[in-house]
C-alpha cells in the first residue's frame, strides 16, 4: 500500500477516534482500543501523539467535539472561575485548589516532559574533594562561606 506521508492508517484514524471519544483522553486506552498491543499501549500512545499529523487530528477532533457540545475553550475556563468563585464563597479550599489545577492544566502550566538532569563532573570532583576534607577543614570552609 503506497500512502502518502502525512495520511493517517486506518489504527492511527481509529486512535485519533478514541483519544476524543470512548479512550476519553487516555492515550494509553484509545491505543489499546485502537487494536495496538495492550502491554505496551503507553509506550505506543505516547510515541502515536508525538507525530504532529496525529496531534494535529487529535485537535482537529477535539474542536468538532467541543462545538458539536457547545462548549469552546473559553467556556470551560469561565466554567470553572465560577466553580473557583463559588468554592471560595462556600471557604472550600480542596474545590478552589481542584478548579484552579483544571484551569493552569489548561493553560499548559503543568510541564509534561520529565526534567533534564545534567551529569556534570566537576560535581563529582568538588563531592570527592569535600569527602577527604577533616572535620577541622569543613568547620573552616564553612565559616569562610558565612563571611562571604
Amino acid at each position: 500500500m503506497n500512502m502518502h506521508k502525512n495520511q493517517l492508517t486506518a489504527r492511527q484514524k481509529l486512535f485519533c477516534e478514541h483519544m476524543v471519544g470512548a479512550g476519553r483522553g487516555s492515550g494509553a486506552r484509545a491505543a489499546r482500543l485502537a487494536g495496538f498491543s495492550a502491554a505496551s499501549s503507553h509506550v505506543t500512545a505516547c510515541r502515536l501523539l508525538k507525530q504532529e499529523k496525529i496531534a494535529r487530528r487529535v485537535r482537529e477532533l477535539q474542536t468538532v467535539a467541543a462545538v458539536e457540545v457547545g462548549y469552546t475553550r473559553e467556556r470551560v475556563v469561565n466554567e470553572l472561575v465560577g466553580a473557583f468563585n463559588m468554592a471560595k464563597l462556600m471557604e472550600n479550599p480542596a474545590a478552589m485548589i481542584a478548579s484552579m489545577r483544571q484551569i493552569a492544566l489548561i493553560f499548559g502550566y503543568f510541564n509534561q516532559e520529565p526534567p533534564k538532569v545534567v551529569v556534570d563532573l566537576r560535581g563529582e570532583v568538588e563531592m570527592d574533594r569535600l569527602q577527604r576534607l577533616s572535620d577541622s577543614e569543613l568547620i573552616a570552609l564553612i565559616a569562610v562561606g558565612n563571611e562571604a
